[in-house]
């Protein structure tokens, strides 16, 4: 196995921190960059169980960590929104790029969640990946079970500037800015501009980000796509669910390759 760690700044002058992984040291390989979700890290476990399962199909893996989340890169979690998560990515994908021993016309982003949301903000603008694998992706920053709020709720987060999120038995604190850079994202515009060969996935039972979100993204995509609807699947990648949306997504990323 060959690794390597690196380190890129971003206009903020926060670290991103990550590795590529590949287990060959020679040939050039395609790259299969894997982003991790709010309250996640890159070492999250469908991040690591996907990734050797890629690796051992001959993929080069990216693993990172996004600056303003809750893993070894810069900037404070409580000042994440979308745009940031875009603009983190944007970098990454361009690092990969650079390395001399990965096929720089064969590069997929993998996405759950709000960086499922984020991949297709920044790829229905550039259109320069191979394909993209989004499960559970928002297609409004207010469907979501974090970010579902009444008038009056809305009104004291206005107020206070801030909200909570529940993770790991702790109240997480999470800045208004998240609503409003969400909200100027326009999910139906990056759909329908977007040319590049996408992967829906969405469990039938998610209540964390309904099922219509994902088949309204994909009714709006124009390029090549597929939908796939898992009917026992929650929100979470875990279990069966996960081993359905491996084998989806290589079978639909072996067809690109």
């Amino acid at each position: 196995m060959e690794k390597e760690s690196f380190t890129i700044v971003n206009e903020n002058e926060h670290d991103i921190v990550g590795e590529l992984l590949r287990k060959e040291k020679k040939g050039r390989f395609p790259c299969i960059i894997f982003t991790h979700g709010l309250l996640e890290d890159r070492k999250a476990a469908y991040i690591k169980t996907l990734s050797t399962k890629f690796l051992d199909e001959g993929f080069a893996v990216l693993t990172y960590d996004s600056s303003q989340s809750l893993g070894e890169s810069g900037g404070k979690a409580e000042d994440v929104t979308i745009s940031q998560r875009v603009s983190d990515l944007t970098r990454v994908v361009s690092y990969a790029r650079r390395r001399s021993f990965i096929n720089d016309d064969k590069i997929i982003v993998f996405g759950h969640c709000y960086v499922a949301m984020a991949a297709l903000a920044m790829e229905g603008f550039q259109n320069d990946l191979l394909g993209m694998v989004l499960v559970s992706t928002p297609a409004r920053i207010e469907e979501t079970k974090h970010t579902r709020k009444n008038q009056h709720e809305m009104m004291k987060i206005r107020l206070k500037r801030y909200f909570h999120i529940e993770h790991e038995n702790q109240q997480l604190r999470v800045n208004y800015a998240f609503f409003e850079d969400g909200m100027k994202i326009d999910m139906d515009r990056a759909a329908r501009n977007l040319k590049t060969p996408v992967l829906f996935i969405h469990g039938a039972k998610d209540e964390s980000i309904p099922l219509t979100n994902s088949e309204r993204l994909h009714a709006r995509a124009i390029g090549p796509k597929k939908l796939v609807i898992i009917d026992s699947m929650e929100h979470e990648i875990k279990g069966a669910a996960m081993t359905k949306i491996y084998n989806e997504s290589l079978e639909f990323l072996q067809e690109l390759i």
